[in-house]
């Protein structure tokens, strides 16, 4: 075991510090650990290098005492409740003259309820995000189903149309940082080692939600009326509060580490206070053996650094690298969901080749990403990948192990999206489009699986921060690219609109070759100076 220090660390902590990072088993990847047991803590600051974790784990410990079997279920149930935030804005969308005709409203009032949402739907996780990061995941989830149940209830019954547009606010408060948190309790349960076979299961409800929610609100505005789609959105959400309630775990290594320390009692779910009370809980190192005194061991609760500290992380170059081009991205399927209404008959049958092909992705994406990790591994010599523990990253090319299964995928997209755009222009019949549709399917959902999974791998132990950051910035350039992309094509037609857009992707390219060739040498820099700012202290 490495000889320990101990030391100031730049926030101002006193920490258990190692002398030889190679010997550690888990660090994140700005050069920190965040595995060892802190001795105190005074005048916390939050920055994008200094982020106060407690997680317990000893060097060469599982990093998750929780089955493979567990861990799905966990994540089912946080990839479930993600499944809303998408759900919400889409389900909504064929209802909207409806709505205008029983408010007596414009077409663009009402489309500013729509607006409203996706602003929101980019603000909210930068404020819930770090407050799951600090308070845990399991009140984070409650405090926003909460919310989002009663501005159901309120959508439902609204009489006029300043209740609609308060209570749409409302409800994206309540429900936009469930994708965020859902991707945070992927990072406190999984390894960078078996991540992809479990990515997707964090992905894929986004997309489940904005092709299947259409189909949805269009069935029920149509047979039962605009209100009928809230009330079945607050009888979903009322199901999934319940379960949530009962058996989703807090999982925040903060509190609880692998899995083994009981959080406060009112932490646990009644089926953990059952099973305790009946003595078989597999928690091992009880909440009684921290020391009540050590501020270290308690959550920090909401403090206003948290909202800021999702712009601080931009200041590291990969990771900024990451948000900018995954948001192209991320605007380029946005340039199709946008324009299909307005370009083709039957938008119905065109949604589903898009969802046949995020399944087939989900089907193969994860075991490439996890060949493509251990074959890195084996290259550089080291053990064979255990999965059950967290590998020492601060000097693995993990850039490279994700990101060289990417480059193909982002060519093949800007190929489809050339071809998609000409396909508009030439008004070829149904086929073309639905197999270019299933091809995107494929090639957007990989991609963005692998930009997640590489966020999650730089930020294990404040993910919710760092992904609340990616989906800021993926909204706000998603929304310029819906609102221009219409113009575009009644200007230059959709062939030569699709065209920049693929454009877009070929141009900013560079961008992800930067970040794969330098990510590695930008974090050890980054360490470096780190060391010799505590060395500086010490003297």
């Amino acid at each position: 075991m490495a000889e320990l220090q101990r030391s100031t660390t730049d926030a101002g902590n006193i920490a258990i510090l190692p002398k030889n990072n190679k010997e550690m088993n888990s660090y994140d990847l700005d050069g920190k650990s965040h595995e060892d047991i802190p001795v105190a803590n005074h005048n916390v600051k939050t920055s994008a290098d200094t982020f106060t974790n407690n997680d317990q784990t000893q060097i060469g410990d599982r990093y998750s005492i929780y089955s493979r079997r567990e861990k799905l279920l966990i994540l089912s149930g946080s990839a479930s409740a993600a499944i809303f935030s998408s759900l919400s804005v889409q389900i909504y969308l064929p209802a909207l003259n409806m709505v205008a005709d029983s408010f007596n409203v414009s077409s663009t009032k009402i489309n500013f309820t729509v607006t409203s949402y996706m602003f929101l739907q980019g603000i909210v996780p930068m404020v819930i995000g770090g407050f799951s990061d600090r308070i845990g995941r399991r009140p984070a989830f409650m405090t926003c189903f909460v919310i989002y149940f009663a501005a159901n209830i309120g959508l439902a019954l609204t009489r006029s149309y300043a209740m609609l547009m308060g209570l749409r606010c409302l409800q994206a408060t309540g429900i936009a940082a469930t994708q965020t948190l859902a991707q945070a309790v992927l990072s406190d349960l999984i390894t960078s080692g078996e991540r992809g076979g479990y990515i997707v299961l964090i992905t894929l409800p986004g997309v489940i939600g904005t092709t299947v929610g259409p189909l949805g609100g269009g069935a029920l505005a149509q047979n039962l009326g605009w209100r009928s789609i809230f009330w079945f959105l607050t009888i979903a959400a009322g199901i999934c509060l319940c379960l949530l309630f009962i058996f989703f775990p807090e999982t925040n290594r903060r509190l609880v580490g692998d899995g083994s320390i009981n959080p406060p009692t009112l932490y646990q779910t009644p089926w953990q206070l059952i099973k305790v009370r009946c003595g078989g809980n597999h928690a091992q190192h009880p909440q009684d053996h921290r020391s009540k005194d050590d501020p270290t061991q308690r959550s920090q609760g909401f403090v206003p650094s948290s909202i800021f500290a999702s712009f601080i992380l931009l200041k590291n170059p990969e990771f900024t690298c990451l948000l900018i081009y995954g948001s192209i991205m991320y605007a380029t399927i946005y340039a199709y969901a946008t324009a299909l209404p307005s370009q083709m008959a039957d938008i119905c049958l065109m949604y589903l080749p898009n969802i046949g092909g995020t399944l087939v992705a989900a089907a193969f994406m994860g075991k490439v990403m996890n060949w493509n990790y251990a074959r890195h591994v084996r290259k550089m010599g080291l053990p064979p990948v255990d999965r059950s523990r967290q590998m020492d990253l601060s000097d693995f090319p993990i850039e490279r192990a994700r990101l060289e299964i990417a480059i193909p995928l982002i060519l093949a997209t800007a190929i489809i999206t050339v071809g998609w755009g000409w396909a508009l222009d030439a008004r070829t019949g149904v086929a073309v489009p639905c197999v270019l549709l299933f091809a995107i399917g494929i090639t957007y959902i990989s991609v963005i699986n692998v930009f997640n999974a590489l966020i999650s791998d730089y930020y294990r132990k404040t993910a919710a921060t760092a992904v609340a950051t990616n989906w800021f910035v993926r909204c706000m350039v998603g929304a310029a690219m819906s609102a221009a992309i219409l113009p575009l094509i009644n200007v230059v037609g959709p062939g030569w609109a699709y065209t920049i857009v693929a454009a877009l992707l070929i141009i900013f390219s560079p961008l992800v070759f930067i970040t794969m060739w330098r990510g590695l040498k930008w974090r050890q820099e980054r360490a470096q100076r780190r060391a010799i700012n505590q060395d500086d202290l010490r003297i």
